[in-house]
């Protein structure tokens, strides 16, 4: 606000800090942090997966091996005595068991990182759920003593933009300023204490 003496300006003089948001806007823009965040999980997690089993044309996928396993067996049985045939067959047979035993070890390699990143991912959502308490306790704070909450309301706003890739959250506002954030399947996760 400019302050004016005598027709002559003297000076500035700061005004409340305001916050301007659009809280469906935010809304929809932590849904759609939440679908691109899944959308990626799933698209390296079948990286990875067709990355193992291979393209079906591909000579070591898991298709192409039974193939040629059972292509190894037809023509052993018209002349089952033939050692070529036999030695064929028998070779065809160890690439199959190494595939399923390759395709095994992928799975439970798989399956081990998806729990390390789950409980990784459980430990950020859960220490952003108590970065949030605190946030909200400040901003209730300030504003219970008419100071400005603009920065705090920020704060919340990337701490729930940080939740949202985590778990997909829906938010609400209960009476003074409270918040009460829930997973899209209506566990509560934060109504004035985080729910880890």
């Amino acid at each position: 606000l400019e302050q004016v003496s005598g027709g002559q300006s003297t000076g500035v003089m700061a005004g409340a800090l305001q916050r301007l948001s659009n809280e469906a806007a935010a809304a929809a823009a932590n849904q759609a942090t939440g679908q691109q965040s899944y959308s990626q999980a799933m698209v390296n997690s079948l990286t990875t997966y067709t990355q193992v089993l291979g393209q079906p044309t591909d000579a070591s996928s898991l298709p192409e091996q039974l193939s040629a396993f059972n292509q190894a067996l037809t023509t052993l049985s018209a002349s089952p005595a033939d050692a070529s045939l036999q030695s064929g067959a028998a070779t065809a047979a160890h690439s199959l068991v190494s595939t399923f035993n390759n395709l095994s070890a992928a799975v439970s390699s798989g399956r081990e990182q998806a729990d390390q990143t789950i409980g990784s991912d459980v430990t950020t959502v859960n220490q952003t759920l108590d970065q949030l308490a605190q946030n909200e306790a400040a901003l209730q704070k300030a504003a219970a003593g008419g100071q400005s909450t603009a920065s705090y309301a920020d704060t919340r706003d990337q701490l729930l933009s940080t939740l949202s890739k985590y778990v997909p959250v829906k938010v609400d506002q209960n009476g003074n300023n409270g918040l009460v954030v829930t997973s899209d399947g209506g566990t509560t996760l934060y109504d004035g204490t985080a729910h880890h």
